[in-house]
């Protein structure tokens, strides 16, 4: 009976150890930005990969515009670099754009602005613009 108690002993420790790796696993985040009175404009990011999209789930003519303040890395030697870029992705017909990634520093803010956006005659406009939201890369 001594030797059972033991094993169950072992078992239990090592069932405890696994619970315990397991619970410390960190799962991946995404966050995401809206047009301000459209939720079907809106903008992802996703920590793990550093992966943004944006998303137009409404045909209607209208597009997406997506900006993303963020610190990466560039340049031959990886000199960490914070700015921001914008684009816009023409109307949508109920589709996301495939992830677009890049090289962010680890635990760095990083911030998505949507708007609506049309073009008329080569100029794109922006408007209804949803909060800024902020995230961690």
């Amino acid at each position: 009976m001594r030797k059972l108690s033991r094993i169950a002993a072992v078992v239990g420790a090592g069932a405890a150890i696994a619970l315990g790796n397991a619970s410390s696993a960190q799962a991946a985040s995404t966050w995401y930005a809206y047009a301000h009175t459209s939720s079907t404009a809106y903008g992802t990011f996703t920590d793990d990969g550093d992966a943004f999209r944006a998303c137009d789930t409404k045909t209607d003519g209208l597009g997406v515009w997506l900006k993303v303040t963020a610190t990466w890395y560039a340049g031959p030697n990886d000199v960490p670099f914070t700015g921001s870029f914008e684009r816009y992705f023409t109307p949508g017909n109920g589709n996301c754009t495939e992830y677009h990634h890049g090289n962010l520093v680890e635990d760095r803010t990083v911030k998505l602005t949507v708007c609506l956006g049309n073009t008329v005659n080569g100029t794109t406009s922006r408007f209804d613009c949803g909060s800024t939201i902020t995230a961690k890369s």
